[in-house]
């Protein structure tokens, strides 16, 4: 299910200049020759090559945005209705579906001033300083999985499933840093597998050392 959203997302993203397509940061498109782009948000830089044109998206949204507005969804079938609303617009407000982790929603300032800093990008660690005078979510581009933990100035805090199929995080008001890591408890359970069996076998090898020992 999980991984398989974010496939289904990227094979339905419709229209060029539809939310998810700005959303998921397509700053760069490659297309044949006659294939009109969408809109005036997306201008051609290189149209040199004889089979291709290189247009920019004006529009595309960075890969970590912090919004101040959300909306629930009940279900994740209405989260994906959600996301294809011609009203939804992800530059200020994120879908959540409605799980025990989500908070409630309360009102805020929907144009919050906001700094955002990224301190680290990792395949299985990111960390960012969000400095922000209201309540709202750090919202990621990428794929919501079990085993995402995020704290918030090290205390811990839910990884909520935004936009369907990607990653958020709520934020108070203030200065904060916010850490996301990767740590499944499978990988943690392989681990521990792997460790006792390490064990095992010096234990057997150890056993076989003292039998010959004492044979001989």
């Amino acid at each position: 299910l999980t991984l398989a959203d974010t496939t289904r997302v990227w094979q339905n993203i419709g229209r060029r200049d539809s939310a998810m397509y700005r959303f998921l940061g397509g700053k760069y498109i490659v297309a044949g020759k006659g294939g009109a782009p969408a809109d005036g948000d997306i201008v051609p830089i290189f149209a040199d090559d004889p089979a291709i044109n290189i247009y920019l998206n004006r529009a595309a949204l960075p890969r970590v945005l912090f919004v101040s507005q959300a909306q629930i969804a009940d279900s994740h079938q209405q989260a994906w209705e959600l996301i294809h609303n011609p009203d939804f617009n992800p530059e200020n407000t994120v879908i959540l579906e409605n799980t025990p982790d989500t908070p409630p929603i309360e009102p805020q300032n929907p144009k919050p001033e906001t700094e955002l800093a990224v301190l680290n990008y990792g395949a299985q660690t990111v960390e960012f300083g969000v400095k922000t005078d209201t309540a709202g979510y750090l919202v990621l581009s990428d794929a919501w999985y079990p085993g995402w933990r995020a704290t918030v100035d090290g205390e811990s805090a839910p990884v909520l499933r935004a936009n369907f199929a990607f990653r958020a995080v709520p934020v108070p008001a203030g200065e904060h840093r916010v850490r996301m890591e990767f740590s499944p408890l499978s990988w943690k359970i392989g681990l521990a597998i792997s460790g006792l069996t390490v064990l095992l076998l010096a234990g057997i090898a150890y056993a076989m050392m003292r039998e010959s020992e004492i044979g001989d």
